[in-house]
């Protein structure tokens, strides 16, 4: 069954919403697993540090980096789906993928 329109858009709205939603646990996770607990002591030292981040999140060359570098994490993820086709010996360009 294939869906209309306004439903692909209602479920990539969706999918967006949940996305975003994870993003404030991703981080929690990323802070525990990098031992940040050990010296943050208190909600004040927390606020401090995105205080800190926040600041350099406004320097475009740092941001840049941070998204190349996560790039290149993401992109070493093992592929999720359906493989491409392959081309047979001899198939000309024109002729439709096996």
């Amino acid at each position: 069954m294939s869906l209309t329109y306004s439903e692909t858009v209602s479920q990539a709205a969706e999918r967006l919403e949940t996305a975003k939603a994870a993003l404030p646990r991703d981080l929690a996770q990323a802070a525990d697993a990098a031992g940040w607990g050990a010296f943050l002591r208190d909600k004040y030292d927390v606020l401090e540090l995105v205080g800190r981040i926040g600041e350099r999140l406004s320097d475009n060359l740092f941001l840049a980096e941070l998204h190349a570098a996560a790039d290149k994490v993401r992109n070493l993820q093992p592929k999720v789906g359906r493989p491409p086709k392959v081309r047979q010996a001899g198939q000309k360009d024109d002729e439709p993928l096996a």
